[in-house]
């Protein structure tokens, strides 16, 4: 009868700590826990709404930091980028269309999609951009600038002392006793308000900015002070660009 007594007991305290076991889970079931870090919306529904479990959406929670920089190149782009990120990871330059050049920050670039889009021919990338002062926010447009080769002692000049003639682009060059030379140029890529030029134009040469319409090749140049001509100068880097980007 003893033996009987205590098995009935023991049964009793199993099933009192799986009652305590199960009011611990439903008690668990009387919070939601966000899976990400982030920052929550408007809440979308208040007490007394009726919802569906399962389907009815309570928030919205974006993650601030790191954030997603959503852009895209064209399908022409696409070799080229397929080909520098089969040998590293890609960087890109992400800023606010506000922002100067210079505060771009730089991102991992983490997502290339699988096809090109039909209606505008276009491949979708995605940048992880490190954003612990919150400057970027979800769904702001941004402009991006995809890094895929880096080219040393690049050449750069203002676009605007780049002119067009039959032959091609040129530029007035200042030689030392301030003559006007024409000089053929050839043009790469544009880096913000300046242009690359590959050939024709040496480090350090003055080129001229305004006037070019009063110029002959030859002809003495007075130089204003007040709005000096600007010399070609070196940059570190060079990158293809992507604007109209999201975060």
């Amino acid at each position: 009868m003893k033996k009987n007594a205590v098995e009935v007991d023991q049964a009793q305290v199993q099933a009192a700590e799986a009652a305590v076991e199960t009011a611990k889970l439903n008690l668990e079931y009387c919070y939601i826990h966000s899976p990400i870090d982030g920052r929550a919306g408007a809440r979308l529904l208040d007490v007394g709404n009726v919802m569906q479990a399962n389907t009815t959406a309570l928030l919205s929670i974006q993650r601030l930091n790191p954030i997603y920089a959503n852009f895209t190149v064209t399908e022409s782009d696409l070799p080229e980028v397929q080909q520098q990120m089969s040998h590293g990871m890609l960087r890109a330059a992400v800023r606010l269309p506000s922002d100067p050049e210079s505060a771009a920050r730089s991102g991992r670039v983490e997502f290339l999609d699988n096809s090109v889009q039909n209606g505008s021919g276009t491949v979708s990338l995605r940048a992880t951009v490190s954003n612990p002062d919150h400057h970027f926010w979800p769904g702001q447009f941004v402009n991006v600038r995809l890094v895929l080769t880096t080219e040393k002692a690049a050449v750069l000049i203002p676009s605007q002392a780049t002119q067009i003639s039959q032959q091609g682009p040129f530029v007035y060059v200042l030689k030392s006793d301030d003559t006007a030379e024409l000089r053929p140029v050839k043009l790469g890529q544009r880096q913000g308000d300046d242009v690359v030029v590959t050939d024709g134009v040496a480090v350090n040469e003055r080129v001229v900015l305004t006037g070019q319409m009063m110029i002959r090749p030859g002809g003495k140049v007075r130089v204003d002070s007040s709005a000096p001509a600007v010399p070609s100068s070196k940059v570190g880097s060079l990158a293809t660009g992507a604007n109209g980007g999201r975060s």
